[in-house]
């Protein structure tokens, strides 16, 4: 696995390719572009930063938790538009007629089978999951388009990622373990040690002649906060 990379080498991002607040350590893959590491940086023989790594913050850290934060929690305000039916262990969201489409479920529900019925081009799901350990098990999302759906996780301490998702994550306390799979989208988590390909597909902030619904998450695929250990994914386009 890489970090900052598209299929091939001639699509290869140049500048800096990975910021971390903390410390950076990790076992194999590389890190195409340069690291910029807060803290300390432990080199590996079996993992290579391409443009090399220098000390500092290259990302306010401290403020975007702070700005994401509360972000999340006025998501989590947001009012429902319609409710969630769970018809024979599949959860349904109806989001008919709607562009920004609101649902609140409980962690037990992360486990079930996901269908998004009737988004239309251009339209917006928020998913406001409530639980501090939030296991997203290994099951289908039907009608999640890359771009449109946004997953708020705002009491989650722990998460686990498996299969596909095409939808965004914001989880700014919870910890993602290990895992498989790839997840379609932003993420925006307190650290991540997990296997899981991340490939940035972001939530758009505003488009032409449209009024703005959700905000991005963040500008960056991958943020970790307070990043101990850096779980190197692939980015694609």
């Amino acid at each position: 696995y890489s970090i900052n990379t598209k299929t091939g080498s001639s699509a290869l991002y140049g500048g800096t390719g990975l910021t971390v607040g903390g410390n950076l350590s990790f076992t194999g893959g590389s890190v195409w572009g340069g690291a910029i590491v807060g803290g300390s940086y432990t080199p590996n023989a079996s993992g290579t930063v391409m443009g090399g790594v220098s000390k500092g913050q290259g990302f306010a850290f401290a403020s975007e938790y702070q700005r994401l934060s509360l972000l999340s929690t006025s998501l989590d305000a947001q009012a429902n538009t319609a409710s969630v039916v769970d018809q024979w262990g599949t959860l349904h969201f109806n989001a008919a007629g709607l562009m920004l489409a609101v649902f609140d479920i409980q962690a037990a529900d992360a486990l079930k089978n996901m269908q998004i019925d009737a988004l239309a081009e251009g339209a917006q799901v928020l998913i406001n999951i409530h639980g501090t350990a939030v296991d997203f098990g290994n099951h289908g999302y039907t009608g999640f388009n890359k771009g449109q759906v946004l997953f708020n996780l705002p009491e989650a301490a722990s998460v686990m990622l498996n299969g596909g998702i095409n939808a965004s994550l914001l989880a700014m306390n919870a910890s993602v373990g290990q895992g498989w799979g790839q997840i379609n989208g932003q993420v925006v988590v307190k650290d991540w040690n997990s296997s899981v390909q991340v490939n940035d597909a972001p939530m758009p902030n505003s488009r032409p002649n449209q009024l703005q619904r959700l905000p991005e998450p963040a500008s960056l695929a991958l943020v970790g906060l307070g990043l101990a250990a850096a779980g190197l994914a692939r980015r694609r386009a």
